[in-house]
């Protein structure tokens, strides 16, 4: 009895596994399948176009020789080679009646005669002038473009030549470049740019020698700005920077006894000296520092001493020294 309550769930499970063997068939033969089909379509596409070429070869090449004599036919006479140009017309000849008799009368035989065309009028000739014009007409674009784009050569080179200039710091030659930059082409905007770039310098140069107290040189690197543009924010700033310098140096007191005035010119002077060497703090008694510390303790309050002062902090900055001043 157990046997027989057991056969359902036994059938059940061969079932199952019919079904889960089944489904590996399946899964297994699926790519194969489809590579196969797939195939088939694209021999079958290459079958059906070898068989149609008959058929649309001459369509296409009908279509070809039609498109270019629809070229041909638009081309002038004066363009087109000596053999696509159609010969003139010819009248036809006169035709003849073997039926006429020579005896009938003139008016007669007029008109019995069959009527004749008039004789076709000749092509003019094409005169060398319309020639030389339509060539004439299809280079200017080719002529027009080629003079443009040498134009704009020679205008980048010139642009790249005072971009140079200005980044060595030769601003007269880079301004005079920009120049004949925007001389060609009033709108260029890098041109624009570079003089913009150049006033500043200017101004920049005017500040720090009017904080230098050299007035002069201030003045010519300020007319340098001006002549460039002169209601620049930065020449405005300079013009200011120099007038406060101006009232600064008057500011300064100078009064030293003439004992002491010639002792400390010698020692400035010497200061400068050893600034041009180098010698800011080396060696020891000769350095531009123990000169200037030594015109100070004759001067303190000078202002020649406290501009030479000033010039040696700077060039302590330069070389990137420690900044100190002078005791």
């Amino acid at each position: 009895m157990s046997d027989y309550r057991d056969l359902p769930l036994h059938i059940a499970r061969r079932a199952a596994e019919r079904k889960r063997e089944s489904e590996r068939l399946r899964v297994r033969w699926r790519t194969p399948l489809r590579a196969l089909a797939w195939l088939s379509g694209v021999a079958a596409v290459a079958v059906l176009t070898v068989l149609a070429q008959p058929l649309w070869q001459p369509y296409v090449g009908g279509r070809q020789a039609e498109g270019q004599r629809l070229q041909n036919d638009a081309r002038p006479l004066a363009a087109r080679p000596p053999e696509q140009v159609p010969p003139a017309a010819t009248p036809p000849p006169r035709a003849t009646t073997d039926t006429a008799d020579a005896t009938e009368p003139a008016p007669l035989r007029a008109l019995s005669a069959p009527a004749q065309a008039p004789p076709a009028r000749e092509a003019p000739p094409v005169e060398p002038s319309a020639i030389a014009a339509d060539n004439d007409a299809t280079d200017a674009p080719k002529a027009a473009a080629t003079e443009s784009a040498r134009a704009a050569g020679e205008t980048e080179a010139l642009r790249s030549r005072a971009d140079e200039d200005l980044r060595r710091g030769r601003l007269q030659q880079a301004a005079d470049g920009y120049r004949a930059v925007l001389q060609r082409s009033s709108n260029d905007t890098a041109a624009e740019e570079g003089l913009a770039k150049i006033v500043a310098a200017h101004a920049v140069r005017a500040q720090r020698l009017a904080a230098d107290f050299d007035f002069d040189a201030a003045e010519q690197e300020l007319a340098m700005a001006r002549n460039l543009d002169p209601d620049a924010v930065a020449v405005r700033e300079a013009v200011d920077d120099l007038a406060r310098a101006r009232a600064a140096r008057a500011r300064l007191p100078s009064s030293v006894d003439a004992a002491r005035q010639t002792r400390v010119r010698s020692l400035l002077d010497e200061a400068s000296n050893a600034l041009a060497r180098g010698d800011l703090m080396d060696p020891p008694g000769e350095s531009a520092f123990d000169k200037i510390a030594a015109a100070r303790a004759l001067a303190p309050d000078a202002a020649e001493v406290r501009i030479a002062a000033y010039r040696l902090e700077r060039a302590r900055q330069a070389q990137g020294d420690r900044p100190a001043t002078p005791r």
